[in-house]
């Protein structure tokens, strides 16, 4: 989690200094850079009983190709505009929203982990505002 999250800032800072490079090249960047860093995983763990047919195929495409694209492109066309500032602030949306979504769709109430995640992130955003 902790190199996700690292990976994540330094993606964010890095494409806000290369805001001069067309979107799409930032983003292909980003996807071959993702792919040969998992490369090492696919080549060591054992694949014996999966099968694999055409069917299957499609989505695992459709959703590479379209969500995640696309969702990759519109972030960073943000960040080289906005800054990553203001895509941090925003970030701060999805956990809400997915306990939301959990709630609305499936009827499941946080657990009280969340909430004390939730109570640490609100203590650092009231912290951040007491120093300015």
């Amino acid at each position: 989690m902790l190199i996700a999250t690292i990976g994540y800032i330094s993606a964010g800072l890095l494409l806000r200094k290369m805001s001069h490079l067309p979107t799409l090249v930032c983003s292909a960047s980003m996807f071959i850079t993702a792919s040969v860093s998992l490369l090492p995983f696919i080549l060591f763990l054992p694949f014996q009983n999966i099968e694999i047919s055409i069917s299957s195929l499609f989505p695992i495409i459709y959703l590479a190709l379209v969500p995640t694209a696309a969702a990759s492109l519109i972030r960073i066309r943000l960040v080289q505009k906005v800054g990553i500032q203001f895509m941090s602030q925003v970030s701060y949306l999805i956990p809400i929203f997915a306990i939301i979504w959990a709630w609305v769709f499936f009827d499941t109430l946080p657990k009280q982990t969340a909430w004390i995640a939730l109570f640490l992130v609100l203590l650092g955003l009231f912290i951040r505002k007491l120093k300015k």
